[in-house]
């Protein structure tokens, strides 16, 4: 595949994301938390950022992104 039609797969894609606020202030160390409550903790906390998403950004499913990665992509 050559670099230009790379860009173009790049450029046709239709980027998302579910981002939760609880998830981004939880520290490094547990991601080794294995335990029930704090998996259940974080299914609940996905499913409530999933439900949040598709009822405010559901309509653009297939149709454009909702979702702009050029500010992850400062400073690189």
């Amino acid at each position: 595949m050559t670099s230009s039609a790379a860009c173009a797969l790049w450029a046709a894609m239709r980027m998302h994301r579910i981002a939760s606020n609880v998830v981004a202030t939880l520290g490094q160390s547990l991601k080794l938390n294995e335990e029930r409550t704090f998996l259940t903790m974080l299914r609940d906390e996905g499913r409530r950022c999933a439900g949040t998403f598709l009822h405010d950004q559901g309509a653009d499913l297939g149709q454009r992104s909702s979702f702009d990665p050029d500010g992850l992509l400062e400073g690189i």
